[in-house]
């Protein structure tokens, strides 16, 4: 069921979803692509058929090329804020949100709740019947500590039924962990 890896279980969760969705030709977002592990997982999800993502920095959009490049996916990735998603497609079915900073890069680039919660939101606006996001927070870090208490107090006071969000967190542990939202958009009859 659920592993300490919470990139995993962000996965499972979505080949979890999507067997549930009779619908091929999806369109998925990776808001933050980093090293490319997001956007390769959801190049090699059989109903995904365009995929674009978004980076502020270069180094995270040359490393996600190199490993996506022998993906049989339509692929777009744009050296530009998540929060601007709005200007780029019109719809999502699968979103995915690593916030934080790049692992292997600067660790003084970080994401920032405003503009992270401002991509969230216009997210879930986007998000198609039977959408999913997940969103990974960090609060290790002053920034992702107040990402985090920023993200979870919108989301805790979502009031949309046609909208579920969930909470996924390790608790027995020494040191901060990662804190995985789920948000799933109902399917309307």
């Amino acid at each position: 069921m659920f592993e300490r890896n919470m990139t995993y279980n962000a996965h499972q969760i979505i080949k979890n979803h999507l067997q549930n969705i009779n619908k091929n030709d999806l369109v998925a977002v990776d808001g933050t692509v980093g090293n490319g592990f997001d956007l390769f997982f959801l190049a090699s999800l059989k109903q995904v058929e365009y995929i674009i993502g978004f980076d502020i920095q270069q180094e995270a959009i040359s490393t996600s090329c190199k490993r996506t490049k022998d993906c049989n996916k339509q692929i777009e990735l744009f050296l530009d804020s998540h929060h601007h998603i709005d200007q780029y497609i019109k719809k999502v079915d699968i979103g995915m949100f690593n916030l934080g900073y790049l692992p292997t890069g600067d660790k003084t680039i970080v994401t920032c709740a405003k503009t992270s919660l401002l991509a969230i939101q216009k997210t879930i606006e986007l998000l198609t019947d039977g959408g999913i996001l997940t969103i990974m927070t960090y609060s290790g870090h002053e920034e992702g500590y107040k990402e985090y208490q920023e993200i979870d107090k919108y989301l805790s006071h979502f009031y949309d039924r046609s909208i579920n969000v969930f909470n996924l967190s390790l608790k027995n542990t020494h040191k901060e962990c990662p804190s995985l939202f789920v948000i799933k958009k109902s399917i309307t009859k």
